[in-house]
């Protein structure tokens, strides 16, 4: 209820039996029954109505399980369709994809088929045109000297930093990673994640490493470079690898 047409996009990864994963997990083929498919069956239709009202008018929701059984897919996709207006987004055609031939809502990933463990996948679209997100321009300048690619908002978790491209409440959701996370504050400094490291495009200070040095730097050792104390952004063929901090003659990793 505090969401309703709320999200440009949504991805239902919704639980389930995981008959997918026999292959992968001995412990799932003996944990399997059919009552489990019809109990996660009820749950996955209550989740789907729920997520399906929270998109926007134009919204896309990809529904997803790893379980090979209709009850789970397809007739959780029915169901939808019968209680909603939502509209089925086709899915390009690849010979690795299984379409069932009485439902042909989404792809399953047999096994058999694609190189990994079973999924169903399906796209769903609600209809509408999808009109862009406005922000709030935000006066609370950020208190440290970094690079956000134009994020102008951001937040504080603990003594972890995360920004963020647009303010939003949050209040009723169990966040897992509130935006990009930049990194541990460090009284007046910041300790940068794996994640900024990613994101971030231009950084004060950065380095080209040829394969030999990734290689190493891979395996936990440092690279030995001369250059100026602090961080330095690491890359390999123009890829950012990680934010790591130099004494001014070996970036430790």
């Amino acid at each position: 209820q505090h969401y309703l047409n709320t999200f440009d996009k949504i991805i239902l990864d919704a639980p389930c039996s995981g008959s997918g994963m026999f292959r992968k997990m001995d412990e799932m083929q003996e944990d399997w029954s059919y009552a489990k498919v019809e109990k996660y069956a009820e749950i996955q239709k209550s989740l789907i109505l729920i997520a399906y009202a929270m998109l926007k008018e134009g919204g896309e929701m990809v529904y997803s399980t790893c379980s090979f059984s209709y009850e789970e897919d397809e007739e959780v996709i029915d169901y939808l369709l019968n209680n909603t207006d939502a509209e089925i987004k086709p899915i390009e055609d690849n010979p690795l994809y299984y379409v069932s031939k009485t439902k042909p809502y989404g792809v399953h990933l047999l096994p058999s088929l694609f190189p990994g463990e079973g999924h169903y996948i399906c796209l769903i679209k609600k209809p509408g045109i999808l009109k862009p997100s406005v922000s709030k321009e935000n006066k609370n300048k950020l208190p440290y000297d970094i690079p956000t690619n134009g994020y102008s908002h951001y937040q504080k978790y603990g003594d972890y930093l995360y920004l963020m491209s647009k303010d939003f409440n949050v209040k009723y959701l169990n966040v897992i990673r509130y935006g990009v996370k930049v990194g541990q504050i460090d009284k007046d400094d910041i300790r940068f994640d794996y994640h900024y490291s990613h994101f971030v495009e231009l950084f004060k200070s950065a380095f080209e490493m040829d394969e030999n040095e990734t290689a190493r730097y891979f395996l936990g050792e440092g690279v030995n470079k001369n250059t100026s104390k602090g961080y330095c952004l690491l890359k390999y063929k123009g890829i950012n690898v990680d934010i790591a901090k130099s004494d001014g003659r070996i970036i430790k990793n």
